[in-house]
């Protein structure tokens, strides 16, 4: 329980550098999956919370950029369950989360960017779409 404590404080104290060596080396030592939720978990708050900016979304994308790599990892070694698919499937989402929210420079509804402080209907009334070339589109339905 230790483990996970920290874990999840590693998110809040230490720089994005430290945080992906952390991510990485715990996939390809076999850390728990559960501790790399947490530490995604973590992350997200910290980066893409209610109050965002440009350099903190940047920070969670490299946050989950290194989670993905760590459950590669973790995959890569056989150690396939139903829960490392999950956390698999968390990191997608918190990957699409991110980029929208940095390709959207503008505040809406409650999650407010402090570098963009203003509503901008003209160009973001519209729905956020993840291209698969991993281009965020703002489309009309």
């Amino acid at each position: 329980k230790w483990r996970r404590a920290f874990f999840v404080s590693v998110g809040l104290l230490f720089p994005v550098g430290f945080i992906h060596e952390v991510m990485v080396m715990r996939g390809s030592m076999g850390i728990p999956v559960e501790e790399m939720i947490a530490g995604l978990q973590a992350a997200m708050w910290a980066h893409a919370g209610l109050l965002r900016q440009e350099s903190s979304l940047l920070e969670g994308i490299k946050a989950q950029e290194a989670c993905a790599e760590g459950l590669a990892n973790l995959a890569g070694q056989g150690k396939g369950s139903r829960r490392l698919a999950e956390a698999q499937a968390m990191s997608r989402v918190a990957h699409a989360i991110l980029a929208s929210a940095l390709a959207r420079t503008e505040s809406r509804g409650a999650h407010f960017r402090n570098d963009f402080p203003r509503r901008d209907d003209a160009n973001f009334l519209k729905h956020s779409v993840l291209k698969s070339d991993g281009q965020v589109a703002f489309e009309e339905w």
